[in-house]
């Protein structure tokens, strides 16, 4: 079909008609081309954003994303064209977040030759929109990508992680900067391995990066000799009473020494409530935390250090992005384009956006603490600006400036091709894998107080599908078995739990014989009843 007659049909169908969009927040930083951005800077509740800011995922990628494009902004400053940003508020939301990307692809086609004349929008460069970056979780990125690739709009995805989106012929026009959660799960059973846990638990959440995770960690379990005895999973939905539930079943499963190995593989906030309700209900040090990356690595909310302590999983691999923690703690409302950064003070620091006495206005920043994935949007903002640079010297040959060429063949097929050839932008040791996913490398993390404070601590790496041992060994954990050998004057009774229990033998006299209920007699300690 062609594309004029599906953009005809979106409008009408949407009852927009393409007419002047009502203002809305945004960040816009003026460029001869512009990346649309979707981040999460406030939460959404029942397909409303709330008043809740997200400071990790929202506000500093938003800001490590400003960082980025005034950095690639300086490399391209000799080819005589600027890069520029619309970045809107997703909310969490999928409908949210297609709304603002129907709108990207809308301003898209609007920049082309051959634009749609019937849908009229004003000549400012915002309209001219060459790809998209975001979002960052797999939940919505999975619609967004459908829309943008049947409007040809490059796509990079920050965070997005689900193996439904390695799908290069179903998404043609995505790539992200971090690799698939088929990778990651494998990672993730690669640590269980190092400490000998052969059976833990899973709870996942109802989606497409829940489900899919889920799948690929459960096989990825069962090749390793690894039980899963318990697995459940959980809606994002999910009201107090249910999740009660859930953390009950949960807790019957306890494995040697009385502890609970449990996998959450879910969204942040999701992860949180259940730790909250354990640690409501019972002892949330009888439990070891293991998890993806959609919450380890993330600071704690508030009050939660003690809960998530010894917290182990898995991350795509953590790094500094230079430079970016200065031009963060130098940020204020006066000189950041970012609408949010006023509400972001507020909320963390408790100042105000009316009173002076109490002002946000000149409030500093006194304890800022890098979200060590930031630099995956930096490699997003830089690949979309190596791939502008090539292009501009492949159409425009030395000229330090835009040419004709470049202005009428910057189509999305053309960016795609070199998008993909984007091989260590920027000096930065970068690169799509197989031109889509990013480089297989993830840091495994552990949640531990360190000289009076707690942190991350990077206890190794997996490159591909070799785990690098860092100070795994010695590790306060305990195996992870169901069936430990017996010990003297025990035997192995099949327990409702896990695959034994223990009991101490009943002996009479001194022919060490047991009584009735002393099924068999484990003299040995071999493990095996004998």
């Amino acid at each position: 079909m062609d594309i004029r007659i599906v953009f005809f049909v979106i409008c009408a169908y949407f009852m927009i008609h393409c007419p002047a969009q009502a203002p809305v927040k945004e960040v816009h930083i003026s460029g001869d081309f512009v990346l649309g951005a979707l981040f999460p800077i406030h939460g959404s509740k029942d397909g409303t954003c709330t008043s809740q800011v997200n400071e990790q995922d929202g506000i500093q990628i938003l800001e490590a994303t400003i960082f980025a494009i005034s950095e690639v902004n300086t490399y391209l400053k000799g080819k005589g064209f600027s890069l520029g940003l619309l970045a809107r508020d997703s909310c969490y939301d999928t409908n949210i977040a297609l709304e603002n990307a129907l709108e990207f692809a809308q301003k898209r086609y609007n920049s082309q030759s051959n634009r749609f004349e019937n849908c009229t929008y004003s000549s400012t460069d915002a309209n001219n929109i060459i790809g998209v970056i975001g979002p960052p979780r797999s939940k919505e990125t999975v619609d967004v990508a459908k829309l943008l690739t049947l409007f040809k709009v490059p796509q990079i995805s920050y965070f997005a992680t689900t193996p439904e989106l390695s799908d290069n012929v179903k998404y043609k026009y995505f790539k992200r900067t971090v690799p698939s959660d088929t990778f990651q799960a494998k990672a993730l059973v690669s640590i269980m391995r190092s400490f000998d846990w052969q059976n833990a638990s899973i709870l996942y959440e109802d989606s497409n990066y829940g489900i899919e995770g889920y799948t690929e960690i459960r096989a990825a379990a069962g090749d390793a000799g690894i039980s899963l005895g318990f697995d459940k999973k959980v809606k994002e939905s999910s009201n107090e009473d249910e999740l009660e539930k859930i953390v009950e079943d949960l807790m019957k499963k306890k494995i040697t020494n009385g502890k609970v190995v449990a996998i959450l593989f879910m969204q942040y906030d999701l992860a949180y409530r259940i730790m909250e309700m354990v640690d409501k209900l019972y002892n949330s040090s009888d439990v070891i935390w293991v998890g993806g990356d959609a919450w380890i690595g993330r600071e704690p909310p508030s009050g939660h250090t003690k809960i998530i302590e010894g917290a182990i999983g898995i991350s795509p691999e953590t790094r500094k992005y230079p430079g970016f923690a200065e031009y963060f703690k130098k940020i204020n409302i006066s000189n950041s384009p970012n609408p949010w950064y006023g509400e972001y003070l507020k909320q963390r620091y408790g100042c105000s956006l009316t009173d002076k006495k109490n002002s946000c206005s000149d409030m500093p920043i006194r304890d800022f603490r890098e979200l060590l994935t930031a630099y995956n949007v930096r490699n997003a903002v830089y690949s979309f600006g190596r791939a502008l640079e090539n292009i501009h010297t492949l159409l425009c040959g030395e000229k330090r400036s835009l040419c004709q060429s470049m202005k009428a063949n910057l189509t999305g097929e053309l960016i795609l091709q070199h998008l993909s050839n984007a091989f260590n932008p920027f000096n930065t040791s970068f690169h799509f894998v197989n031109c889509d996913d990013g480089p297989i490398r993830y840091s495994v993390l552990q949640y531990k107080r360190q000289q009076n404070d707690y942190r991350w601590i990077e206890k190794g790496n997996c490159y591909g599908k070799v785990l690098i041992r860092k100070t795994m060994n010695g590790s306060e954990y305990t195996s992870s078995v169901c069936s430990q050998p017996c010990k003297k004057g025990q035997y192995r009774s099949r327990g409702e739990v896990c695959s034994w229990e223990f009991k101490d033998c009943d002996f009479t006299g001194t022919l060490r014989l047991p009584r009735k209920y002393c099924i068999v007699l484990c003299v040995g300690g071999s493990g095996n009843p004998t």
